[in-house]
């Protein structure tokens, strides 16, 4: 439909300019156009009318903050001001979903879904919320109901429209904010998927983003029976709603109602709970998206199955009693029910394995005539699908800390041998894992380091992979040249240099608390007792961290590709996430202990706020791990590291949860008194720093550089 803004044309960046075309819908504040490129549409909002302009502000946060993913609507731009005939609007770039949303396929299509399709399409909506809630500031989508999920062109589920999004959490209404409490909900939520606490303001129930959670229970069960569970006020806060004892539907799915449907929200489960859920009963659900056109799902099934090699196996098929073992291990080790992703992922040449050439192991044995440093940094770079050779790499972080004069000359060589190869897929990853762990074990100076043209280290090497390979996946380039590239290994190293990036900001901010294996030894030692550790800002962005850790891990071993890296690099990742969980039990732990004095060095009014959010979301943490780390000791390529992958003892969050705390007991209470490196809380100690562990280490003794060992391994 033509309408006055068709035909106008709109310059979002040198890259991207877009012609509106037709009016193909509306909303409360907008309008959205068709444009001249197929793969976008354009909302339009007026930007004259507040309530316009404070729902455009809304979703223009939510693209600025919530990272991009699979199940969420893509925003590759926008643009705050466009004046039209005395006019101005706003604008936004989305991604154009032409087959619509739940609710068009259900009424104007009347699609009634099987079951299978039901949970595929839950997954991929829980998905996007667990994305949305996992960010340092949690968001709720509030407004989650059929016509938000948008069916994409890849077969994936996508939430879309993000007016309504809140980041504020009350912990309790009160008299003095129930009124502003109610206005925001009126005008940002629609009434039939309200949680109870939303409904019922003087039920003292705390008001989160778990909110979406019970606006998923409803879409599931309008998915299911074509009506809303809750038609009352009254119902929704009695929790009342009818289920069929004759339902076609299995026990399994209907057994997520009760789950979801809990009145108080601080029982009724996170995204994580049910993602773990959705793993442990409807593992074999997805196998990638089942909307695609049938030509797409023939063609995906005519791709070639993955082969897995090892070291010491030739190139052959597994049989289908060890594939499936194999499978169902990546599936509880990997994301959560997503076990064989689209086939776009499948490595192609998958039956070439890359050995070093002559020519790598002549430059190793020339370079280790000549300098230590880069014939380790060759020999743990060397292009094999082997993992860097951790002798190396623990040789360059023993350096790092007796002589901090040649980090800078470590950041040059590898800055040197990457910039040479930096399309090479084998030797990127390598790059990016012998980094991680020079700046996991490697003394706060690694972090500091400046080299020429002002280039800073680590950060512009590191933001340079990341945004490198992020483009290459994002514009889906594979290398002919590159025997082992595919989109799945690139995703690897995008999101990887993401989090390393992270890991670089998080010391910037608390390098006078913290080293990079999480050792408190420089607040210890700081007398100062900056970046006191019982900050709730601190606590909060080491739980943040470590659930990126966590995402990343469900990534690196979703499928088999550069299989022996791969899983180096996941326990490497295992082993920074134990490091971790072990630090935050213990700020758990002296934070909630410090409630109950009088005089501590926290802030009482912030801590009784922020509190059960900090608990719940390292409770989920903690148990993820504990699963994951579980997991990892089945899967293979990973088993025969079973002794020193380490367990999680069960009863530490039951212990954490039974401690008091806001007591009002007279006295002190400072942290430094009791962050103990000895002291034990369920088995899991703080991290001694790694200086103290190589101080007395004599380097040159133990080398020996074995010159024809080099040269002929």
């Amino acid at each position: 439909m033509k309408s006055k803004l068709s035909g106008c044309l709109i310059d979002f960046s040198p890259t991207l300019k877009l012609k509106l075309k037709d009016q193909i819908g509306t909303g409360s504040f907008s309008y959205v156009y068709s444009t001249n490129d197929p793969k976008y549409v354009v909302k339009m909002i007026n930007a004259s009318d507040p309530k316009s302009l404070l729902s455009y502000n809304s979703e223009k946060y939510a693209f600025q903050n919530i990272p991009k993913h699979q199940n969420i609507i893509e925003c590759p731009a926008f643009k705050d001001s466009v004046p039209f005939k005395e006019v101005n609007y706003c604008c936004l770039v989305l991604e154009y979903c032409p087959k619509g949303s739940i609710i068009t396929m259900m009424v104007d299509k009347k699609i009634a879904f099987e079951e299978n399709q039901i949970l595929q399409i839950f997954l991929d909506v829980l998905l996007g919320l667990h994305q949305m809630h996992s960010v340092k500031n949690p968001i709720a989508h509030r407004d989650l109901k059929g016509e938000n999920v948008l069916l994409g062109e890849d077969g994936h589920f996508k939430l879309t429209d993000f007016g309504s999004i809140s980041v504020r959490r009350y912990a309790r209404v009160t008299p003095e904010n129930r009124e502003i409490i109610q206005e925001d909900i009126d005008k940002n939520t629609t009434p039939t998927i309200r949680a109870p606490e939303q409904c019922d303001l003087y039920s003292d129930f705390p008001i989160t983003e778990k909110v979406d959670i019970w606006a998923l229970g409803c879409l599931l069960y309008i998915m299911c029976f074509q009506k809303q569970p809750f038609e009352t006020k009254l119902s929704t806060i009695n929790c009342q709603y009818f289920m069929s004892a004759t339902s076609k539907y299995s026990k399994s799915l209907l057994d997520l109602f009760p789950l979801i449907f809990v009145i108080d929200p601080r029982k009724r489960p996170n995204t994580a709970f049910l993602l773990r859920h959705f793993d442990q009963n409807f593992y074999s659900v997805s196998k990638g998206p089942m909307f695609l056109q049938e030509k797409q799902q023939q063609q995906q099934q005519q791709q070639p199955q993955v082969i897995t090699t090892s070291s010491r196996e030739s190139v052959r098929p597994k049989s289908p009693k060890s594939k499936a073992k194999e499978e169902k291990y990546i599936l509880s080790f990997g994301e959560f029910g997503k076990g064989n992703r689209p086939s776009v992922f499948k490595r192609q040449n998958s039956d070439v394995r890359v050995r070093p050439s002559f020519k790598d192991k002549w430059q190793k044995y020339i370079k280790s005539l000549t300098t230590k440093t880069e014939a380790w940094i060759l020999a743990a770079l060397e292009e094999s699908e082997e993992g860097p050779d951790q002798k190396y790499v623990r040789y360059l972080i023993i350096k790092a800390w007796q002589k901090p004069h040649k980090i800078k000359k470590f950041y040059t060589l590898i800055h040197k041998k990457y910039s040479k190869s930096q399309e090479n897929t084998i030797i990127t990853l390598k790059a990016l894992i012998v980094l991680h762990d020079y700046l996991k074990k490697g003394p706060n100076d690694v972090y500091f380091q400046q080299g020429a043209a002002s280039v800073s280290y680590p950060k512009d090497l590191v933001s340079s992979i990341n945004q490198t390979w992020k483009a290459n996946y994002e514009n889906n380039l594979t290398s002919t040249r590159d025997k082992v590239r595919d989109l799945y290994t690139t995703n690897i190293i995008a999101e990887y240099g993401s989090v390393v990036n992270k890991k670089i900001e998080l010391i910037h901010r608390y390098s006078k608390t913290i080293e990079g294996n999480y050792s408190i030894r420089p607040f210890l030692t700081n007398p100062e007792n900056a970046n006191n550790p019982l900050q709730i800002n601190f606590i909060q962005d080491l739980l943040t961290y470590l659930q990126c850790l966590i995402n990343l891990n469900r990534l690196i071993l979703l499928q088999q590709n550069l299989w022996n890296i791969q899983c180096n690099l996941a326990l490497s990742i295992l082993d920074e996430e134990f490091c971790l969980i072990s630090l935050l039990t213990h700020l758990i732990v002296i934070y909630k202990k410090s409630t109950n004095y009088s005089l501590s060095d926290i802030d009482k009014e912030e801590s009784m706020s922020n509190l059960p959010a900090i608990e719940e979301k390292y409770f989920s943490c903690y148990e993820e791990l504990r699963k994951l780390f579980e997991g990892a000791k089945r899967v293979e390529g990973l088993q025969l590291y079973h002794d020193i992958i380490p367990t999680l003892p069960r009863q530490t969050i039951q212990a954490i949860q039974s401690m008091p705390t806001f007591y009002n007991i007279t006295g002190h209470y400072y942290a430094k008194d009791h962050l103990k490196t000895n002291k034990s809380i369920s088995g899991l100690k703080i991290p001694l720093s790694y200086g103290e562990l190589v101080k007395n280490i004599n380097l040159e003794k133990i080398i020996g550089i074995e010159i024809f060992s080099i040269f002929f391994s």
